[in-house]
């Protein structure tokens, strides 16, 4: 994740998301799995960095932040990884008289590429929610942390071989 100050950076980042999206729409269970739990990971590493940076934004104690922040976000990514075989499933679908004869069914889809802005007030927790959300479903994702919580955009910025 680079910061995008410049609005060319802005649209080479998204043009290069949008050649991204292909190769992501094709991924399969396994390697979205991989991709979650490769964040996790990230996280786990970082957590004392997102702590300190939670004190230093909202002045957040280490116990607030873990509750509020980190808890639903590790919870979230094992749900995740829980379901995903089944969400990506194809359902069958009800049929009608025009289509009586036919095999109905609904295929989920990637809807390409996704912009996450995240409020202040819970920086970390809600851009990250809705990144997993994005990554189980197989879309690409620009982040857009809060400029009122700069410590916490700079820890999420830190890791660039994830984002």
């Amino acid at each position: 994740m680079k910061y995008l100050r410049e609005p060319q950076m802005m649209d080479s980042a998204f043009e290069a998301q949008q050649k991204h999206k292909y190769t992501l729409r094709n991924s399969n269970a396994a390697q979205r799995i991989d991709k979650l739990k490769t964040l996790k990971a990230c996280i786990e590493s970082y957590e004392e960095k997102i702590y300190a940076a939670l004190q230093s934004d909202l002045r957040k104690s280490r116990f607030e932040s873990a509750l509020t922040e980190l808890i639903f976000i590790y919870s979230e990514i094992g749900f995740a990884i829980h379901n995903l075989n089944s969400w990506m499933k194809p359902k069958r679908a009800g049929k009608t008289i025009s289509n009586l004869f036919a095999k109905n069914r609904i295929c989920y889809e990637p809807k390409g590429c996704c912009l996450i802005i995240a409020p202040w007030n819970y920086p970390f927790q809600l851009l990250m929610s809705p990144l997993i959300s994005a990554i189980a479903a197989g879309n690409c994702a620009i982040l857009k942390p809060s400029e009122l919580s700069p410590a916490t955009s700079s820890v999420i910025a830190a890791d660039q071989g994830l984002f």
